[in-house]
């Protein structure tokens, strides 16, 4: 049998404080994945050469991708019920997929139909935005 051991929660909830850990900001972020982990990769774009200085790589396994997706999403509703609606510009919309490969593919049209509906969501939260229910 493969017990897990118990997670300290502590550690969890009360990470170091921020002078403790490297700090930087990012503007931009580019994902990249293989079947053990995902790397998100940061950087910053600047104006003055009209590109972005990539400077900072997080591998993390995929569980931990999934718990990340649900607190951001759950930070994200907690800034929104504060300050109102994240504005995002309308160049940064992601696009519609493109066409599939092989639409007779079940696991690939399972797949374009569960990622089409994330965007429809996505795109239902800026139209929330635009007419806020009174």
């Amino acid at each position: 049998m493969n017990e897990e051991p118990p997670i300290n929660k502590d550690d969890i909830r009360n990470p170091p404080s921020v002078e403790d850990m490297n700090v930087v900001y990012a503007n931009n972020t580019h994902f990249d994945a293989t079947v053990w982990d995902m790397q998100v990769i940061f950087g910053e774009y600047s104006p003055r050469v009209n590109s972005v200085d990539w400077h900072t790589t997080v591998t993390m396994p995929w569980a931990q991708a999934k718990l990340m997706s649900y607190y951001l999403q759950f930070q994200i509703n907690v800034y929104e019920q504060g300050h109102g609606p994240i504005k995002i510009a309308k160049q940064l919309i992601p696009d519609a997929l493109p066409a599939a490969t092989d639409p007779n593919d079940e696991r690939e049209t399972h797949l374009r139909t569960k990622l089409s509906m994330l965007r429809e969501t996505f795109l239902a939260s800026l139209e929330d935005e635009a007419n806020p229910k009174k």
